[in-house]
């Protein structure tokens, strides 16, 4: 008579296989926000900084793992969590392109976005817009698709406080 044993390569696969599901309790997939990045005019006159001058002060890996570790919560979170001595957010919200910025606004934005950006560090930010609350899970029936208030679409990456300089 023939022993069986336990396959190796299955106890191997199933030991690596994921153990959640989309609907499971731990999965929080829905509520983590998205970083789109199809309107970046970074290479625009008046348009901020490029992705190679990143690259090259090495910002662009920094970026990269801001990005990882911001996806972990969703854009509300990071709008009142405060940072730096005057405790302004990780994420600030402007109703609309900020008058006194150094960046132009492109054309190809709609028009009835909300403005923002999103603090790196001490002087780096990602500066774009989100859809505004009226339009959330709103059916775009041109796309079939449906819109999203938890996706911060970067328009511009600003070294310097261009986008909403310090006021003097």
């Amino acid at each position: 008579m023939r022993k069986f044993t336990q396959n190796k390569r299955k106890a191997k696969f199933l030991d690596k296989a994921p153990l959640s599901s989309l609907q499971s309790i731990d999965v929080d997939l829905t509520k983590r926000c998205k970083f789109n990045f199809s309107y970046y005019a970074g290479n625009n006159k008046n348009s901020g900084d490029t992705f190679s001058q990143w690259e090259s002060t090495n910002k662009l890996s920094s970026l990269a793992n801001k990005i990882k570790d911001y996806s972990r919560e969703d854009l509300k979170h990071w709008k009142q969590l405060g940072v730096g001595k005057n405790r302004k957010s990780i994420l600030e919200i402007y109703p609309k392109f900020p008058s006194h910025s150094n960046f132009e606004c492109p054309q190809n934005i709609p028009i009835d976005v909300e403005w923002g950006r999103f603090r790196l560090d001490q002087n780096c930010r990602l500066a774009g817009f989100v859809i505004p609350d009226s339009f959330n899970n709103q059916l775009d029936e041109k796309t079939g698709y449906f819109f999203d208030k938890n996706t911060f679409y970067v328009v511009f990456l600003d070294s310097n406080h261009d986008f909403y300089p310090l006021k003097k």
